[in-house]
C-alpha cells in the first residue's frame, strides 16, 4: 500500500463514527475477538433465562434509542468513538479470556 493510500486509510478510520457505524466497528473489536476459558475452569453458575418477550422489547429499546441518536440516510452525525480508538481497546480486553461473571462484567 502507497504512503497516501495509508495515510487517507488512517484519516478515515481516525474520525468519529455514526450510530451505525459503532454498532459495527464495537461488533467487530470486541465480540469478534471474545475468548472464554475452558468450561472446567469457569464458574459453574446456571445461565439466567429470558423471558420469551426479550427480543422483542429489545429490539424496541434499539429503534428508539436509535432513531433519537442517528438521523437517518448521509445526514446521519459522526458523534461517536473512531474506530481506531476502538480497536485500540478491543486489543486491551481480548488480550484475557473470560473466566467468570466478574471477568464479564469488566468486559461488558
Amino acid at each position: 500500500m502507497q504512503t497516501e493510500e495509508r495515510e487517507a486509510e488512517v484519516k478515515v478510520r481516525s474520525q468519529s463514527t455514526t450510530l451505525e457505524e459503532l454498532i459495527k466497528d464495537c461488533h467487530d473489536s470486541f465480540s469478534r475477538p471474545l475468548q472464554v476459558e475452558t468450561p472446567s475452569r469457569s464458574t459453574k453458575r446456571s445461565i439466567t433465562s429470558f423471558t420469551e418477550n426479550c427480543p422483542v422489547q429489545l429490539q424496541e429499546s434499539y429503534d428508539s434509542v436509535f432513531s433519537y441518536l442517528q438521523s437517518a440516510g448521509k445526514d446521519a452525525s459522526k458523534l461517536f468513538t473512531s474506530l481506531l480508538e476502538l480497536e485500540g481497546l478491543g486489543r486491551r480486553y481480548s488480550n484475557r479470556k473470560l473466566q467468570s461473571e466478574k471477568d464479564l462484567e469488566h468486559y461488558e
